[in-house]
């Protein structure tokens, strides 16, 4: 089901999220420091003011130097006045910022979205999650249990032959690794097949599958593993005799004593 992407997906999401957030701090902060600029700048009235006032007193006492550093000086200020309500009104403090906060509302109700997927799926999937387990523990425990049970927290309860319920603690150590092989096969079984958009890798790695079993079912075992036929691959990492010559391809490591690497022996 390839449900690894939505996490990518998900990731890149919430990276894009937290570029539009820092986006918006700093226009915020932007336009905060040009407010604080414009409080303590004459109003715009008043240097319109400043400037009636000059001209009157150049009309009365004639152009002198001191009035033409004045008003280049008022000139200064009006352009500066000017300047700071431009980039308050400009369209990078007053549609940018809504822009951002709609692509931001976007995303984060993608990444929701997102989020939920992977376990809407796996909901989907937990009745063929619990079909293949039952089907392959009662074909190794068929003898002594009638059934096996999954929640929705894959919480696993027993049914022994009468129909009584054996909670999982009460099963032995070899029960325990047999209801772990089916309920980990079954995952895989599941996903191999019923993925919607095409098989997924069909690989499972077991390790030390047999650890724990009894003579009965560690003779069960590699008919067990062989009969995976919906994975294209199995991976057994083991000690176990009877699984070594049920495999088609066979990598030993050899010990060659303390300290040396071990031989490698494919067959």
């Amino acid at each position: 089901m390839e449900l690894g992407i939505y996490d990518k997906k998900r990731g890149q999401v919430k990276r894009k999220s937290r570029k539009i957030g820092d986006e918006l701090k700093e226009l915020s902060a932007k336009k905060e420091h040009l407010e604080i600029i414009r409080n303590h700048l004459p109003k715009k009235q008043d240097l319109d003011l400043a400037f009636t006032v000059l001209s009157s007193m150049e009309e009365e006492f004639g152009k002198k130097t001191e009035y033409e550093k004045l008003r280049l000086i008022i000139q200064q200020v009006s352009d500066s006045v000017d300047l700071v309500e431009t980039e308050l009104t400009s369209e990078t403090l007053i549609k940018r910022p809504k822009e951002l906060e709609e692509e931001y509302t976007i995303a984060d109700h993608l990444e929701s979205i997102l989020e939920a997927i992977p376990s809407i799926a796996e909901s989907q999937l937990r009745p063929h999650i619990r079909t293949e387990a039952r089907t392959i523990f009662r074909e190794i425990f068929g003898d002594r249990y009638s059934d096996l049970a999954i929640d929705d927290k894959y919480e696993i309860t027993l049914y022994d032959l009468q129909g009584n319920r054996v909670p999982l603690k009460a099963a032995s150590g070899g029960e325990d690794v047999c209801v772990n092989f089916a309920l980990r096969v079954a995952v895989n079984t599941a996903l191999q097949k019923h993925s919607l958009s095409g098989p997924p890798p069909g690989l499972i790695i077991l390790d030390e599958p047999g650890a724990g079993l009894d003579e009965q079912r560690r003779r069960w075992l590699p008919d067990a593993i062989a009969g995976l036929d919906v994975v294209k691959q199995v991976i057994v990492v083991t000690h176990m005799d009877e699984l070594k010559g049920s495999t088609d391809n066979l990598i030993e490591l050899i010990p060659q004593g303390k300290g040396r690497q071990p031989l490698v022996k494919v067959e």
